[in-house]
């Protein structure tokens, strides 16, 4: 199963691409992460992330070139025709940037036929709520099966004017790759004949292979590299609101080890409700049967503690006493 975890939000001082750069290498660091394992990586339209000279994405490449740059080009830019003239003139011969352009233009077509009608003077709630809702059900669909789709046509695309598709050369880095691409076009012509016929998505795929235990060690790795690379940074955008939430104006002065609770607790709320809270409540009762049986000496010093430390819950006056009276 591949998923996807938020971490934590970083105070940054430096905002220039070296600079973050710096602090994405030392935060990879700190979790004893390998920079040589990403194989995806997404940002905002920012100059600083997604500049192809000094760029954060482009330092990574640097590094990694295996980690797949995802732009989020959602901002009109004055200099589109300008960069569009480059593309044109220098990345078509990238088989990656053909996948790419057919992919935005599936998505990009089908919102703006509804956008178009959302700015139409005579248009009715009742259609506009059918038109949004056959968009998200478009997009759905999309984001399960229009990958396979849209890789059919850009090498059809490729065949025509002469790109070559290289899956094993874009996974190759110091000599070593990813996946072998013979054994792989070999694998994926016997696996089209033995999937169940109820797997559509990619991750049942995914699923399928991890069941037939290293049947397809190539084809494997390609899966899960694929629902690795982000699609988009909406679900980071989305952290970003959560923390508009959490860090108000009247919580201007939260610590960053706070900060980063909270949002923990917000952002992943499923995995909270999966928690097991017995321990730690036979935990707390444990402690506070011990504290009402210590002697008074030995309480009396805390007490006058916890009082200058300002009002506290029995909890959590109960917890200080326990700490304290290990440390007597």
């Amino acid at each position: 199963m591949v998923e996807e975890y938020w971490v934590e939000f970083l105070k940054v001082d430096d905002t220039s691409g070296l600079g973050l750069f710096t602090e994405l290498k030392n935060m990879l660091t700190n979790l004893e992460l390998d920079i040589d394992d990403i194989r995806g990586q997404g940002y905002d339209n920012g100059s600083n992330m997604k500049g192809k000279h000094k760029g954060v994405q482009t330092r990574l490449l640097e590094i990694n070139p295996r980690a797949f740059y995802t732009p989020c080009d959602t901002s009109e830019d004055p200099k589109t025709k300008s960069e569009a003239e480059s593309l044109a003139t220098h990345e078509l011969q990238n088989f990656e940037f053909l996948l790419g352009m057919v992919i935005w233009y599936k998505l990009l077509h089908a919102i703006n036929t509804v956008s178009k009608f959302l700015q139409a003077e005579n248009m009715d709630i009742d259609v506009v709520i059918s038109l949004l809702e056959g968009l998200l059900l478009f997009l759905d669909d999309y984001r399960e099966s229009g990958f396979d789709k849209a890789m059919v046509e850009a090498k059809q695309i490729a065949n025509e004017i002469g790109v070559e598709a290289n899956l094993e050369k874009s996974l190759t880095h110091n000599g070593h790759s990813d996946i072998d691409g013979d054994d792989l076009f070999l694998e994926l012509t016997i696996l089209k004949y033995s999937l169940p016929k109820e797997t559509k998505k990619a991750i049942d795929v995914v699923n399928y292979l991890k069941r037939m235990d290293g049947c397809f060690p190539n084809a494997c790795v390609a899966y899960r590299i694929l629902l690795t690379i982000p699609v988009t940074v909406a679900s980071a955008e989305r952290s970003f609101s959560k923390l508009k939430l959490i860090k108000t104006y009247l919580r201007s002065t939260m610590s960053q080890d706070r900060l980063n609770g909270l949002a923990m607790l917000s952002i992943e709320k499923k995995m909270l409700d999966q928690l097991d809270y017995g321990p730690q409540i036979s935990g707390t009762a444990l402690v506070a049967t011990t504290a009402s049986r210590l002697p008074w000496p030995c309480l009396r010093p805390l007490r006058s503690i916890t009082a200058v430390a300002g009002p506290a819950s029995p909890l959590s006056r109960l917890f200080h006493l326990h700490r304290g009276c290990h440390s007597v």
